[in-house]
């Protein structure tokens, strides 16, 4: 069960810092560069979520926003790879960009 939200549009709630501010009132993604678009509620009452990360029962960080995985040029997810593949190097396609990429099937 998770105990309170660890980051908020990419900073500590409790962040002070004239960026964590801003993110904030913008409902920035730092991990996009851009508008947060995670949404929460009902039809009629869509609000921005901006949860990036809360804390588990221990009170470490638990990542909950997928958008993360885009973050520094996509760093966490190449880490996930490398030890499921067990590879030291990956090369990660854009979708939109595979039927391009040379060893496409399609």
């Amino acid at each position: 069960m998770a105990k309170k939200i660890f980051e908020l549009f990419g900073y500590s709630p409790n962040d002070k810092s004239p960026v964590a501010i801003n993110a904030r009132a913008g409902q920035f993604c730092p991990s996009i560069n851009g508008p947060c678009t995670k949404q929460i509620g009902s039809a009629s009452n869509r609000i921005t979520s901006g949860v990036c990360a809360i804390t588990d029962v221990d009170g470490g960080p638990v990542v909950i926003c997928p958008l993360r995985l885009y973050a520094d040029n996509y760093e966490l997810l190449s880490a996930v790879a490398k030890l499921d593949f067990k590879v030291k190097t990956v090369e990660l396609i854009d979708e939109r960009n595979v039927a391009r990429h040379p060893g496409s099937k399609k």
